[in-house]
């Protein structure tokens, strides 16, 4: 399973890359959900409700859901500092990468 989450750019490429896309937390904790195995989550960091990229994050850890890799494509540089430094300190071992992408 690939996830992306994103609330506002468009997924028509990201669909042909495999992925499975989301524009909600919700929508993206019901797939942590129901998958055991996360190959790659892409995440946002501004999504238009209260909880963010750092959010999925916090729910993986404390739900034990470990991705193969965590891609950071946010341009919130502060939120993109936030959930590297989660990262970090939570996911050892995982690879990681902030990849930006422009506003489609």
């Amino acid at each position: 399973m690939k996830i992306f989450l994103d609330d506002s750019r468009s997924f028509e490429n990201i669909i042909k890359k495999g992925y499975t896309c989301v524009r909600t937390y919700d929508e993206c904790i019901g797939l942590l959900k129901n998958y055991q195995y996360i190959e790659v989550i892409d995440l946002d960091y501004e999504l238009e409700s209260e909880e963010t990229g750092l959010d999925v994050l916090k729910y993986m850890k404390e739900n034990m859901i470990i991705s193969k890799e965590i891609i950071i494509h946010s341009t919130h540089a502060g939120g993109v500092r936030e959930m590297i430094d989660y990262i970090e300190e939570h996911f050892d071992g995982v690879k990681y990468r902030y990849c930006p992408l422009k506003n489609e």
